[in-house]
């Protein structure tokens, strides 16, 4: 690994000037009864293209298969999971780099080039020139790509799959179309495009899927629920943990359909229903979380024995998902946390705020001050929010990422907390541009990281607040 990074004991890696989650370089272990999509895979392991796109709305396992294929790959896989903070040219192009340092030693060099430039797309041929002197094969997984909105960050990503050195291959599994010069990459050959009709499942797979979960059916009611489900993934496990749990005839599996309102009502009356009332207040109010860890749930739930209760549930297949293999960080299944929170805003609305509020405390005293402004901006928490961005933007700004602090300022200035700290309020976005830039790279050019200290961290080991109230009051 380069020595510009280091792992830590919180599950993160360290940039030049900022953390990186670990697992995001990892993609997530297999779970018992997973399905393992055979053609598809067949489909990556003989693609000749160096561009390959999986596209697929939610609940059609692009995840799931991009892992599948990375194990089958090897050692020369470079994963990265995208997300909210790759938003910013220099965090994505830097944590690309990190993800191909795992393969072979990155010039140092090209991370310092990304944190004094600003990045963009004019840099990708030099970020490429630096890695392309690894030996082939090299592939490159870009997971969770409609996490990637900003424009810059998506004309980076469409200039390094038009320039991969002979011998790489560059995978992106997204939701939505990803931004690539199509026409021109078909027109050459280069380009494989996997959708939701290749991941609907037939039923070998669905028939795997429904035993992998405890189910048996036979041909006539395995048909009957593949046509109603259009081979949808996560109907088919909603329709085998509702037969499982004992809700009646296994006809009830089959009135499961691709609409997301009926998902929803389907999941809280046959999944939702068949858990205790504890662990429906679990489930619901950690589903303000992005990611959990028994730590942090204990922090914004006010007790203990968190991680003992996130083990559990996904024992038993609750749709929450680890994260590492030490199973110390979690996330829900996308479809189930929308539901999750709808059932909080129905049942406990008033938490929601005092949930963030707690979340953001956790992720400040626990030295991850960027996750921290996310929840205090949830929770009109604008003084913290305010104080975090005055302490953060120039060390952050002073490794280049330009648009992360443009983003927070514009946040700043659309608040309606705005007003408690004018030291923000009369910052226009514009002022972030190269003339701003310029003006301000003396003010950190003689100090170590080319950064200003930040204030001492809270001190506190645990998080204090009023306690919740019970359930369902």
């Amino acid at each position: 690994m380069s020595q510009v990074m280091s792992r830590s004991d919180q599950g993160t890696v360290a940039g030049p000037g900022f953390v990186l989650s670990e697992p995001k370089f990892h993609p997530p272990g297999a779970r018992p009864g997973i399905v393992i999509r055979t053609a598809s895979l067949k489909r990556l392991a003989t693609a000749q293209a160096p561009v390959i796109t999986v596209t697929a709305p939610p609940g059609y396992g692009k995840t799931a298969l991009m892992a599948q294929w990375a194990y089958r790959l090897g050692p020369r896989v470079a994963w990265l999971s995208c997300d909210d903070a790759d938003n910013d040219p220099v965090v994505l192009l830097t944590a690309l780099a990190i993800a191909l340092d795992r393969i072979g030693p990155v010039d140092p060099a090209i991370f310092q080039a990304l944190a004094s430039s600003g990045a963009g797309v004019t840099m990708v041929p030099r970020f490429v020139s630096a890695v392309a002197s690894m030996r082939p094969p090299v592939t490159v997984l870009l997971d969770q790509v409609e996490a990637v909105t900003n424009r810059q960050c998506l004309n980076a990503i469409a200039e390094f799959a038009l320039r991969l050195p002979p011998g790489w291959q560059l995978a992106l599994a997204s939701r939505t179309a990803v931004p690539l010069p199509t026409a021109r990459l078909r027109a050459q050959g280069g380009l494989l495009e996997i959708t939701a009709d290749d991941l609907a499942m037939g039923p070998p797979e669905a028939c795997s899927l429904l035993h992998g979960a405890g189910v048996e059916a036979d041909e006539a009611s395995l048909a009957d629920l593949l046509r109603r489900t259009e081979g949808w993934p996560t109907g088919l496990y909603i329709a085998a943990l509702a037969m499982k749990s004992g809700t009646g005839q296994s006809a009830v599996g089959f009135t499961v359909t691709g609409d997301d309102i009926f998902v929803g009502d389907y999941l809280r009356s046959e999944l939702l229903e068949q858990i205790s009332g504890a662990e429906m207040s679990f489930l619901a109010r950690t589903s303000v979380l992005d990611r959990m860890s028994g730590p942090l749930c204990d922090a914004i739930l006010n007790g203990q024995g968190s991680g003992a209760v996130l083990e559990q549930l996904e024992a038993r297949n609750l749709l929450v998902v680890p994260l590492d293999r030490r199973r110390e960080w979690y996330r829900y299944h996308h479809l189930f946390r929308e539901l999750l929170r709808a059932e909080l805003q129905r049942r406990e609305p008033g938490l929601v705020q005092d949930l963030h509020f707690r979340a953001a405390m956790w992720f400040e005293a626990n030295a991850m001050p960027e996750a921290a402004i996310g929840h205090a901006q949830a929770a009109g928490d604008y003084d913290r929010v305010a104080r975090l961005i005055l302490e953060l933007q120039q060390p952050v700004w002073a490794v280049g990422r330009v648009e992360t602090v443009r983003r927070w300022m514009e946040g700043i200035r659309d608040s309606p907390g705005r007003q408690h700290d004018g030291r923000h309020a009369g910052v226009p976005a514009r002022d972030l541009g190269p003339r701003w830039r310029r003006r301000n790279a003396a003010r950190c050019a003689d100090r170590p990281g080319g950064a200003e200290p930040s204030e001492p961290l809270p001190g506190d080991d645990a998080v204090r607040g009023r306690p919740f109230p019970p359930p369902g009051r």
